[in-house]
């Protein structure tokens, strides 16, 4: 998360200065969908305006439900070959 990789000084995040300050984002939170089978997908979820920071609680609900959310798309991705 650049907010909080940067303790809040968005502007020494390279991310941030060339790309996310454009669309007045604040914050991302991120959360990868992967097991030992290979990368399923990912999510990037942005916060812009006056919206703020991602706090513990999101980073928390992200992190509880990645692995049933991998499984669901390995799932799916393994459905197209039959």
């Amino acid at each position: 998360m650049p907010a909080e990789a940067t303790g809040g000084d968005l502007s020494r995040s390279r991310m941030w200065r060339d790309l996310l300050c454009r669309y007045a984002a604040t914050d991302i939170a991120s959360s990868v969908y992967r097991d030992r089978f290979g990368c399923w997908g990912f999510l990037d979820l942005w916060r812009a305006g006056p919206a703020g920071r991602f706090g513990g609680a999101e980073a928390g609900f992200l992190s509880a439900i990645a692995r049933p959310v991998t499984a669901a798309l390995r799932t799916s991705q393994a459905g197209t070959f039959v």
